[in-house]
């Protein structure tokens, strides 16, 4: 992610659905594919937390998945419809 505009994430709920980080005017990243319905369920949970949040959430990520630190935190808002 490095050296990336970050904007905001979002569910993708097309074929397949998916988790998208988009990044600058047109450009947007596959954060996850979802193949099962717990996953879409949990992903449209995050969609509604979202919503109810005024769009604004967070991106956190780890330097490994043991890590107890943080290597990066941001602060994100959907701002209008990108579509």
């Amino acid at each position: 992610m490095s050296g990336l505009e970050l904007a905001f994430v979002k569910l993708d709920s097309g074929k397949p659905p998916r988790v998208l980080l988009e990044t600058g005017a047109s450009e947007s990243w596959i954060l996850a594919s979802i193949k099962d319905s717990k996953t879409i369920a949990e992903a449209q949970g995050f969609e509604s937390a979202k919503q109810k949040a005024q769009q604004v959430h967070f991106l956190a990520v780890q330097s490994n998945p043991t890590s107890e630190t943080f290597a990066g935190f941001w602060l994100l808002q959907e701002v209008g419809n990108r579509e």
